[in-house]
């Protein structure tokens, strides 16, 4: 029994240094990887301290190449500084590789890749690097920026050279139909190809139908000839990985946050409508029994006019004449009796 207990005793001690030094090995998660950038997010790293001399993190923040700031705000996102306000900021991506760099006069971040920023501040690099090792999430998962033009800078960032296999990956290239020019450029900047020596190139805005194969004997990209080629499936992936498409639920987590706030005004304003509302009705009532009184007298009063009666009484008194006549003398006497009208006027109200 005793040598039992010390065997189980034993079998403990090693289970708890393996789960120890298990524990050890795995970062401890501290923030969430984001594949958006917004000012609530920059408030939650630095507070108040976004903008000095020698930076900008706020949400208007932009690298001097226009192509660049999809990927600085995703560095700004995820914290790739070592302190708010310092003048360096790493690539998430590639930290080791890439870095921005604050230009106080042109007030925007140059994109980099001589290492500077990491020769100044070396401490600086290693902080950001382990902080990046602890955010929860995988960075495979996270959407891709769209980058609206082809510079020379993007094609590095993706290849680390311009056109690996002969194809031209270069901000000149161009389509075999200059028609087609600008969707070569726009979908070789959004990274359209399944690796940096393919000669296909499938269509940024229609992958499904729209491909481009490389031209070696005309040195250009024509439209056609990939449809159905196995590096077909890699750009439709990653077309439905694109941030448009999963800012569409950052957006309505968005909106229901302002749903909460808007209904909290509701309310308020709910009150409001309801004391207005018992003020009206008041008014209502009393201006429809004003109005019926009027009508009423207004009616009494014609009715009387209407309904007026006369009734008239006549009397007529009849006159009487005698005459006598002798042979000398004629002797006429008239009695002349007035006529005596009497009328008598009844008005009936």
């Amino acid at each position: 029994m005793k040598m039992l207990l010390q065997v189980l005793t034993g079998t403990c001690l090693v289970a708890n240094v393996v789960a120890l030094k298990y524990t050890q090995q795995q970062p401890v998660c501290q923030d969430r990887m984001r594949g958006g950038f917004s000012y609530n997010i920059m408030r939650h790293h630095c507070g108040f301290k976004l903008a000095s001399y020698s930076s900008d993190i706020t949400e208007t923040a932009s690298a001097c190449e226009e192509a660049s700031t999809p990927f600085l705000h995703r560095a700004l996102a995820n914290k790739m500084f070592s302190a708010c306000g310092d003048v360096c900021v790493w690539d998430f991506e590639n930290p080791d590789a890439v870095e921005f760099k604050y230009d106080a006069d042109r007030k925007c971040y140059v994109e980099q890749r001589d290492g500077s920023c990491a020769k100044e501040h070396p401490d600086a690099l290693e902080t950001v690097k382990n902080h990046k090792s602890t955010l929860c999430g995988k960075e495979a998962e996270l959407c891709h920026p769209f980058v609206p033009e082809l510079t020379e800078n993007i094609i590095l960032r993706y290849c680390g050279i311009v056109g690996k296999n002969g194809q031209d990956h270069s901000p000149d290239t161009k389509g075999c139909d200059d028609s087609d020019t600008p969707q070569v450029q726009k979908s070789l900047a959004n990274h359209m190809f399944s690796h940096c020596g393919a000669w296909c190139l499938f269509d940024y805005d229609a992958p499904e139908s729209v491909s481009y194969a490389w031209d070696i004997y005309n040195q250009c990209w024509k439209k056609g000839g990939c449809k159905n080629h196995p590096e077909q499936k890699d750009a439709i992936a990653r077309r439905a990985q694109a941030c448009e498409f999963t800012t569409t639920t950052s957006t309505t987590t968005s909106t229901s946050t302002s749903t909460t706030s808007t209904s909290t005004t509701s309310t308020i304003t709910s009150t409001t409508t309801t004391t207005t509302f018992t003020t009206t009705s008041t008014i209502t009532t009393t201006t429809i029994t004003t109005t019926t009184t009027t009508t009423t007298t207004s009616t009494t009063t014609t009715t009387t006019t209407t309904t007026t009666t006369t009734t008239t009484t006549t009397t007529t008194t009849t006159t009487t004449t005698a005459s006598t006549t002798a042979t000398t003398t004629e002797t006429t006497t008239s009695t002349a009796a007035s006529v005596t009208a009497t009328t008598t006027t009844t008005t009936t109200t």
